[in-house]
């Protein structure tokens, strides 16, 4: 059952968004090898999962929901989707590479599992070779992402799906 439902825009310069620890990091997970859409990074001190996607602007619409335990499977209208276990040590928030956080992925320390569902990567892809578009201009969402989180032992990544012409 979901427990709560956040939503948040956000706009980069980095084909992605992050999932970060907010004290020194502690933040710890397998890699999930075989997919373009989620890779752990090292930053200076900082352990971070980046959520990488199709264009290198945006904007992206993401929306958390937070579970009480593992939700049904995500709709085949999600094209990717990658489960990952994570560890922390306190909250863990959604931010721009650069910037600060957008919204809270998880309160407290503990484990977790993540799935990161998304569709439109391919069309901001798209949008982004286009010579016709401005980047100045205020651009539709094309892509959207669902952050699915519930409380979970530590178990090996899984690609689920995954959209094979990003690859």
């Amino acid at each position: 059952m979901i427990e709560s439902t956040s939503a948040a825009a956000i706009e980069t310069s980095y084909r992605c968004f992050v999932l970060r620890e907010e004290s020194p990091s502690g933040l710890r997970g397998p890699q999930v090898p075989g997919n373009s859409l989620v890779k752990f990074e090292v930053t200076d001190d900082q352990h971070e999962v980046w959520v990488l996607t199709g264009s290198q602007w945006g904007p992206f619409e993401i929306t958390i929901e937070r579970h009480d335990s593992a939700p049904p499977d995500a709709s085949p209208d999600w094209l990717d989707v990658v489960e990952l276990s994570v560890t922390c040590s306190d909250a863990i928030t959604v931010c721009e590479m650069v910037d600060g956080p957008v919204a809270t992925l998880v309160d407290r320390a503990g484990d977790f599992r993540v799935r990161v569902c998304a569709q439109g990567r391919r069309e901001g892809l798209l949008r982004d070779d286009d010579a016709d578009w401005d980047l100045d201009e205020d651009s539709p969402v094309l892509e959207h992402y669902l952050l699915q989180v519930w409380a979970e032992a530590a178990s090996d990544g899984l690609v689920v799906r995954e959209d094979t012409g990003l690859l």
